[in-house]
């Protein structure tokens, strides 16, 4: 979770100098993050998950969880909510 929540802390730094420097007149935009997480041990049931309190997505398949945030800022508490990697 250490190497996620850096991640985090450097994508909201870049995108904020970004937003910044190159359109300082903008309005806020809409952004969204999209990734997959793989487990060692496979789901049984294809599974759907819609949770708007931390605005996600996301969709399960054997081993694998495909995740899409709406706010990217909710990363590390869908990760830690929904997916067990062991």
């Amino acid at each position: 979770m250490d190497s996620v929540k850096a991640f985090q802390t450097l994508a909201d730094d870049v995108a904020s100098e970004i937003r910044d420097e190159c359109f300082p007149t903008a309005e806020q935009p809409q952004t969204f993050l999209t990734g997959t997480v793989t487990s060692k041990t496979p789901y049984r049931v294809d599974t759907l998950i819609e949770d708007d309190e931390l605005t996600l997505r996301a969709k399960v398949r054997d081993s694998k969880m495909e995740l899409r945030f709406e706010d990217p800022r909710y990363l590390t508490q869908g990760i830690r909510k929904y997916f067990n990697p062991l």
